[in-house]
């Protein structure tokens, strides 16, 4: 009796921790990435960059490179520009008309054909 008893205790004891594993794993089956933050706190990017059809298309796509390279280009000169985080911060963010123009072209190469 008691070694059912310790039994039943270690199976309830032991079932939680198990599901919780069983859930924490399931990202890996949808994508690969060796990056598991990444790939869980930015799915859908790390889904274009996994994509090489998709993410050909954005990197063919003129107004979004140009933005790539405006964005890049402005992180690497805060680096000497900057004097205090918020400076940073500013560099970093987008625009309102830059996320309307990434929005639009997204939406453009989206649509069929």
């Amino acid at each position: 009796m008691k070694r059912l008893l310790f039994v039943c205790l270690i199976g309830i004891i032991c079932l939680p921790v198990y599901a919780q594993i069983t859930n924490s794993a399931q990202p890996s089956k949808f994508i690969s990435s060796a990056n598991w933050v990444q790939a869980k706190n930015y799915y859908l990017l790390t889904l274009f960059e996994q994509d090489k059809i998709v993410n050909q298309l954005l990197k063919k796509d003129a107004e979004l490179t140009k933005i790539t390279q405006k964005k890049l280009k402005d992180l690497n000169n805060s680096i000497v520009e900057c004097k205090d985080a918020a400076c940073f911060i500013d560099r970093v963010k987008f625009t309102d008309d830059e996320i309307k123009t990434v929005s639009a072209e997204l939406t453009e190469l989206c649509k069929p054909g």
